[in-house]
């Protein structure tokens, strides 16, 4: 009998070894896991603090050019930092496929909720009449409290949330005309002829827009370069100058957003940090907020 119980214990403490084993073996494994993503979260904010620094030296104007394309830009590459690297910018999805913008984007490129009434919103491509009643809804609910994120908004179809993603904003009260689309500055209440002026001066010898040789307005009024340069009527003038005096269209902005994003040799995925930054007076912009994710 002696001999079966102590069979039975040396049996049990076997198990207990093995299980013991396998849990040490798991809990290593995750302390690694976790001291990798600490690794690379640090890398992703890396790309956040040098947005930051790069928007607190740059004048409020010239921040329009931190998100055009091409090698002059800060961020057009993926930076090193020790055995990591990290990369600024906003990721693009178009049918399926992923681009990679780099830069800080501003997000008075886009038309700001404040701004938005239905025939405004009517004018932007992929937005529907429901989409619109709904977003219309929501920021009335919202009152003086910011809108929330327009992918959490219930009911809001698809083509709606891709548009709202695309051309309004929940920051800010007016429009950039160095940084906003023609489907923006039209919606803001721009005639279309005068849209065209404007932006083959600002979009410089190429006629791209948002690259290097990119003409800056530094004011809305007739004594600015880009403005006389445009060649305005009378009645583009008017509706110019009428935007101007009520404040919903500007030369630069304080809201600003980015995603960055961190890893390195050998590590398991990719860390994407989201933020919205505001440009302050003195100091490096307020994070506002932001957002993380894992990427494979």
């Amino acid at each position: 009998m002696s001999v079966v119980v102590v069979s039975w214990i040396l049996v049990l403490l076997a198990v207990f070894g093995v299980n013991y084993s396998h849990d040490m073996i798991g809990e290593a494994k995750s302390i690694e896991l976790e001291v990798e993503r600490h690794q690379l979260r640090a890398w992703a904010w890396s790309g956040v603090e040098l947005a930051r620094v790069t928007l607190e030296s740059t004048p409020l104007v010239d921040c329009a050019a931190l998100s055009f394309t091409g090698p002059d830009n800060l961020f057009a590459f993926p930076l090193v930092l020790g055995q990591g690297s990290f990369a600024v910018g906003k990721a693009r999805v178009v049918d399926g496929t992923e681009s990679w913008l780099a830069g800080i984007a501003d997000e008075a490129a886009r038309l700001p909720v404040t701004l938005a009434d239905s025939t405004a919103l009517a004018t932007l491509p992929g937005m529907t009449p429901y989409g619109i009643v709904v977003i219309l809804e929501a920021r009335e609910t919202a009152g003086v409290n910011r809108l929330p994120p327009f992918e959490t908004l219930a009911g809001l179809d698809e083509s709606s949330r891709e548009a709202a993603g695309r051309y309004l904003s929940r920051y800010g009260v007016a429009v950039n005309m160095n940084t906003a689309s023609a489907e923006v500055l039209e919606a803001v209440g721009l005639p279309s002829r005068a849209v065209y002026k404007l932006l083959q001066w600002r979009s410089g010898l190429d006629h791209i827009q948002g690259t290097a040789d990119d003409g800056l307005f530094r004011g809305l009024g007739g004594d600015d370069e880009g403005i006389r340069a445009s060649a305005l009527n009378s009645k583009e003038a008017a509706a110019l100058e009428f935007l101007s005096e009520a404040k919903r269209l500007t030369v630069e902005s304080r809201f600003f957003h980015l995603a960055s994003r961190g890893w390195g040799p050998g590590y398991q995925g990719i860390c994407e940090i989201q933020v919205v930054l505001e440009k302050q007076e003195i100091g490096v912009p307020r994070i506002l907020e932001w957002t993380e994710k894992w990427l494979n």
